[in-house]
């Protein structure tokens, strides 16, 4: 007669394998890894990972200020409530990328100066992709 024990556990998810070996695995138990030919199994307590979950909708909450416009050189932008890094590019209207930008501070100055008059867009991406843009219009 043979007696077998296995810690009993609450399990997330999970599956089996079969093909000449059968298993039963699940996220956060035991994970098994084939050493050699003929099978040997190794018994490794698993890892599990904390995640961030992200909702591009939270950036609905985000207020950005640009001004002033139209400008001859120095545009401020001005964020509220911002936490995560930001990437602003500057596009003219043939669609012409000009300048690309990333931070995380809350008020930002861009030299826009050496820029020809004309109406240039500036657009504000997160790890989302594209959340905001605004038109900003250079009159020297």
């Amino acid at each position: 007669m043979s007696i077998s024990f296995a810690q009993s556990s609450i399990t997330s998810g999970g599956g089996d394998i079969s093909g000449g070996v059968n298993l039963s695995y699940s996220i956060g138990q035991l994970k098994v890894n084939v050493i050699s030919n003929p099978l040997k199994l190794d018994f490794i307590q698993g890892v599990q990972h904390a995640f961030d979950i992200y909702d591009c909708n939270d950036y609905n909450k985000l207020s950005i200020s640009v001004y002033p416009n139209p400008t001859s050189s120095i545009v401020n932008v001005s964020f509220q409530k911002l936490t995560d890094k930001l990437t602003m590019r500057i596009f003219d209207l043939s669609g012409r990328f000009i300048d690309e930008q990333k931070f995380l501070n809350e008020d930002v100055k861009i030299d826009m100066s050496t820029y020809a008059n004309g109406i240039y867009i500036l657009s504000f991406y997160n790890f989302c992709g594209l959340f905001k843009s605004f038109k900003v219009v250079v009159n020297k």
